[in-house]
């Protein structure tokens, strides 16, 4: 998970980051990847990117 976590810095899309860690599936991907973060990988990765641009310490 943590090629997975740091892709949003890296610009990667999902179907990128699937791929590359091993998931043949989108699908199974995204539905395990939800199952362990608690959402879904492009909400979490846009709530991650949101959180970057704050400049709120």
């Amino acid at each position: 998970m943590l090629a997975a976590s740091t892709a949003p810095a890296l610009g990667c899309l999902v179907p990128e980051v699937c791929f590359a860690v091993g998931f043949a599936s989108l699908d199974t991907f995204t539905t395990r990847f939800a199952e362990l973060v608690g959402m879904p990988p492009g909400a979490s990765w846009r709530q991650v990117a949101q959180a970057a641009s704050d400049p709120r310490p």
